[in-house]
């Protein structure tokens, strides 16, 4: 988590890369957001970014493009959402 309600440090950077297959996600930064994919099959992976505890987590990723975003309330509708592309495995 970024300052403000972004995902990323770099301003306005709300797409991420990864490979297909089990993708390793550490969220750190400003505290009191969370990660979370829009995807139903993805609805039980959720990130907190408490202070001072980053929080990490694995999820198996298809070739494809999913849409993050921040499930504290009016932060997406804030511009505090995103996509990760993933593209084939190595």
């Amino acid at each position: 988590a970024g300052a403000g309600l972004t995902f990323d440090s770099v301003p306005f950077k709300s797409n991420f890369a990864a490979t297909a297959g089990v993708v390793q996600i550490d969220y750190t930064g400003e505290p009191s957001h969370t990660l979370a994919f829009r995807e139903a099959s993805l609805a039980g992976f959720e990130l907190h970014s408490p202070p001072g505890k980053p929080q990490s987590g694995k999820v198996e990723l298809k070739e494809g493009v999913y849409d993050i975003y921040c499930t504290i309330p009016g932060h997406a509708a804030a511009g505090m959402e995103g996509t990760v592309t993933v593209g084939p495995a190595a």
